[in-house]
């Protein structure tokens, strides 16, 4: 799939091959050796069957190195590794997501906390698909990040801080997409 250079693709492919071959004449001589050769003879005959196939395990174990196997079912979001570039053990090829595993992330202000727990339900509008969802909250953020509304006078106001929440759609939703937009009505959190 484009993630291997063909060209080494090819080679090993052409070694498996090539391998086999030798693995199979190999075979036909040690055949030729049990049937009626002197025991040095099926020795030799032998070790060369043993050796032909220790080649073919070899190019066996370079195709397998050529394949990769995703860790989870998801779509490819990112090709980072371009064909014919060469790349290292552990090095990411491909970024994928698993679409399985949806949540909306948002940044609310600190005097929107008192309304919003864990395990509360949100209703929410999509624009991509349409539609509204309902979310059920299961991670809200510990500690503050930044301010989203900045004091105008020195002495009574303070800055407004923000806190990430995450939310899950209650049920599976068709067509929904990593980065869509997602608009909630604080007013009707339950």
């Amino acid at each position: 799939s484009g993630v291997v250079p063909a060209q080494k693709y090819d080679e090993a492919l052409a070694n498996l091959r090539a391998m086999e071959t030798s693995a199979a004449a190999a075979k036909a001589q040690y055949e030729m050796a049990v049937e009626g050769a002197r025991v040095e003879d099926r020795e030799a005959a032998a070790a060369l069957v043993e050796q032909a196939s220790g080649a073919v395990s070899e190019v066996e174990s370079y195709l397998s190195d050529a394949m990769q196997y995703s860790p989870i079912d998801g779509e490819v979001s990112t090709v980072i590794a371009e064909e014919g570039e060469l790349v290292g053990s552990g090095y990411p090829v491909v970024t994928l997501l698993d679409m399985n595993d949806m949540w909306v992330s948002f940044n609310i202000k600190e005097d929107l906390l008192p309304k919003i727990r864990i395990g509360s339900t949100l209703t929410a509008y999509v624009p991509g698909i349409g539609r509204e969802i309902e979310l059920k909250v299961d991670y809200m953020a510990v500690q503050a990040e930044y301010a989203t509304w900045s004091a105008t006078r020195t002495k009574g106001d303070f800055d407004i801080r923000t806190f990430e929440v995450k939310a899950r759609p209650v049920s599976q939703t068709e067509g929904l997409r990593p980065g869509m937009t997602v608009t909630v009505d604080w007013d009707a959190i339950r």
